[in-house]
């Protein structure tokens, strides 16, 4: 079986960042955004409801942006400077 790694690049090394992390029970409609593991454990404990925990990260590695053609990079650089 293959891992994730095996389809990356040569020369690839993201960088991982947690992005989002969500907590929620379809049973109730309840909803967490914050220290979401902590909050999972209690409701479980508390209601016996299941709870589906989402986790998003960001992989990109540091040199993400030079692979853009010149114009999207410019583009980009214009929107980065709107205050």
């Amino acid at each position: 079986m293959a891992d994730a790694e095996d389809f990356l690049p040569t020369g690839y090394t993201p960088t991982v960042e947690l992005m989002v992390e969500k907590a929620k029970c379809p049973e109730c409609g309840l909803k967490s955004f914050e220290d979401v593991r902590a909050w999972a454990n209690a409701h479980v404990r508390a209601t016996g409801h299941p709870v589906a925990l989402t986790f998003l990260y960001d992989v990109r590695d540091e040199h993400w942006l030079e692979r853009f053609p010149y114009e999207r990079q410019a583009e980009i650089e214009n929107l980065r400077r709107r205050p």
